[in-house]
């Protein structure tokens, strides 16, 4: 039973944090560039863009974002996987949403040719 029960959690924060992005983008006015994982994907890469630019270590950034070094290690290497909650945490940590991490590329390059 529990192992059922664990299943719909997991079902359910998948579904949720697919609904925040795709959210996201019809505010923003843009497609979702991608299945729910590529998005998941985009916003591991520029989270780590991110805090390379504001030249933060995992143990600092964990700190910023109230999480473990650990955990956002796990992230960033595809062993764990991130769910809305931390989602929203680690973008309000780099001083945006989660929409603006999952964009951010496309956001400095139209910053580049202004």
């Amino acid at each position: 039973m529990s192992g059922t029960f664990l299943e719909l959690c997991l079902q359910k924060h998948k579904e949720l944090l697919a609904y925040y992005a795709r959210e996201l983008c019809l505010e923003r006015n843009r497609v979702l560039p991608c299945s729910e994982e590529e998005a998941r994907k985009r916003f591991v890469q520029n989270m780590r863009k991110m805090m390379e630019a504001k030249d933060l270590t995992f143990s600092e950034f964990a700190c910023i974002a109230e999480c473990s070094a650990s955990y956002l290690w796990e992230i960033t290497a595809g062993i764990t996987k991130i769910y809305l909650e931390t989602a929203k945490k680690i973008a309000e940590a780099l001083g945006t949403d989660v929409g603006g991490v999952i964009f951010f590329d496309e956001q400095n390059e139209d910053q580049k040719g202004d």
